[in-house]
């Protein structure tokens, strides 16, 4: 973003006029906190989001300090435009203080965009340290669920779509190469064909509801068939259900 854009305000909480010592400004870009603190003898920093990337201490005095961090805030956005994706992810996953899941591999199936439960599950795994296998149902979801699985640092990302013969197998099969364990998996899919999903429950088709078990639940038990083997000293498998099926039953 262009420097010009920048809006940069005096913190008040700070004492400004002759007598401060240091004067701090405040700038936001985005998810970005700019600081830059200048005193009268022409020393200063600028830090983002409480990290302090420049100091200067041979500045004429607090304007030419003030004017020499605001061309390196400038510059420092121009650069980081230019990496979007480092970007874009230090904002998508949150911060843990405890690595709880440091060294533990999972498997996501589930994810089709950012409004997926299962991304916010990703997130949340990844921020806790797990690292994660992905998959997308096709190569129309791969450009949605992509970006997302490089923002999780995935090593692994596969198509599955689970009514596709082999393609679950060809998932565990490339776990088991890459990484030969799994210590979780978790399972946030469902389905129903369009005309299941009309008029009263009793009135659907054995093909819509056997369909309809068949992804949303069957394939839970096969994706726990297919962990089983690569969690040898016990694991944790997740699928999800919805508070409306307890309703209606």
């Amino acid at each position: 973003m262009p420097s010009s854009k920048l809006d940069w305000k005096s913190n008040e909480n700070l004492p400004v006029g002759k007598g401060a010592t240091v004067q701090e400004f405040i700038a936001t870009v985005g998810h970005d906190k700019l600081e830059i603190g200048v005193t009268p003898w022409g020393e200063g920093h600028l830090k983002v989001n409480g990290r302090k990337i420049a100091h200067i201490k041979d500045a004429k005095d607090k304007r030419q300090a003030f004017r020499d961090l605001k061309g390196i805030a400038a510059r420092y956005l121009r650069e980081q435009a230019l990496k979007p994706d480092s970007r874009r992810k230090s904002h998508m996953i949150p911060a843990a203080k405890a690595k709880l899941l440091e060294g533990k591999k999972g498997l996501v199936i589930g994810i089709a965009n950012e409004q997926s439960i299962a991304w916010g599950c990703a997130k949340a795994f990844r921020a806790l340290g797990a690292e994660l296998a992905v998959t997308y149902l096709n190569d129309k979801a791969k450009k949605y669920v992509e970006p997302l699985a490089r923002a999780l640092e995935a090593p692994i990302m596969m198509p599955l779509d689970v009514r596709t013969p082999g393609q679950m197998e060809a998932v565990f099969e490339r776990i088991k190469k890459d990484w030969g364990r799994l210590d979780f998996a978790m399972h946030s899919i469902a389905f129903s064909p369009k005309d299941a999903l009309q008029g009263r429950v009793v009135d659907v088709s054995r093909d819509g509801f056997l369909t309809t078990m068949e992804v949303s639940c069957w394939t839970f038990m096969r994706m726990a068939h297919l962990a089983e083997p690569l969690m040898r000293k016990g694991g944790t498998l997740f699928t999800m259900t919805y508070y409306g099926s307890r309703m209606v039953v």
